[in-house]
């Protein structure tokens, strides 16, 4: 992924810019180093036992720390002082009502991809020679993601109930969100990668009662998001406790992706969208 540039928004406002190849006479701040870029220590993460009884793992990694150590260059001319760029950013930071802050990645003016934290450190060291700030940002989320989302929708697939989903922006393996309209009776829901059909994923409605037409299922595969639920007659109801023991989540991999859904090729169930962002390692 190239990155030219990185910015902090607070409140829907950038309020820190910084150019990572060569910063401009005009840049307030100037990136002396920045750490947490790059990925982190891999860790090998359970993920299921297939319909084979083998453990799957799958590479994850540890909550990303994004370190800023910034130099200060406010502008004279404008009578700008070290002290005025610190409380600019105190404000920036204490005005952010949902107290997030959002990390962009951009090449040239294109954001290609973004991260969520907190601003957990925030240091002033004031007797530099160069006067300069240390910002430490926690993510939750340590993949970046995406800026601009992928989605398919009911017209993008055929009747076969094999689906395509090929992501060739990724680097790292991803969750979606998916849709589905039931269109006939049906016992349980299935989804399967198509390569390697032991990773199934199946859930049932409520004391295995099944659904009917015009129910509406909800999948969400998406690390720290995890959902599945049905809308009947405009009720949810969570179906967490009614997946099948040896269901594996349904993840996209970077590359082709290829799923296999039984009630679609038997035209009970519609796929409405399937949405994902895709995920990044690192810069």
């Amino acid at each position: 992924m190239r990155v030219t540039s990185l910015e902090l928004v607070s409140d829907s406002e950038v309020f820190l810019s910084t150019n990572l190849k060569a910063p401009g006479t005009n840049d307030r701040f100037h990136p002396k180093a920045i750490y947490g870029l790059d990925p982190d220590e891999l860790i090998a993460k359970f993920y299921g036992f297939g319909g084979d009884n083998i453990a799957y793992y799958r590479i994850g990694m540890k909550t990303r720390e994004i370190v800023m150590r910034l130099v200060l260059r406010p502008n004279w001319e404008l009578g700008e002082t070290y002290s005025d760029l610190r409380d600019d950013l105190y404000r920036a930071i204490s005005r952010n009502r949902g107290s997030k802050v959002q990390v962009l990645l951009k090449a040239g003016p294109t954001i290609v991809a973004e991260a969520m934290g907190y601003i957990r450190r925030f240091e002033v060291p004031l007797f530099n020679k160069d006067p300069e700030l240390q910002i430490t940002i926690e993510c939750d989320d340590p993949f970046f993601r995406s800026y601009t989302g992928i989605e398919f929708l009911t017209a993008d697939f055929d009747a076969t109930g094999y689906i395509s989903l090929p992501d060739q922006i990724s680097t790292a393996p991803h969750g979606f969100e998916a849709q589905f309209t039931v269109l006939n009776a049906l016992s349980s829901f299935t989804i399967q990668d198509d390569s390697v059909p032991n990773w199934a994923f199946t859930f049932t409605n409520t004391a295995g009662a099944g659904f009917i037409a015009g129910d509406i299922l909800y999948l969400n595969s998406v690390t720290g998001q995890l959902e599945v639920r049905v809308t009947r007659s405009a009720v949810d109801t969570g179906l967490l406790d009614n997946l099948d023991t040896d269901s594996i989540w349904p993840l996209i991999f970077p590359g082709d992706n290829q799923f296999y859904i039984p009630s679609v090729d038997d035209a009970d169930v519609q796929i409405d969208y399937i949405r994902f962002d895709s995920a990044f390692w690192g810069v």
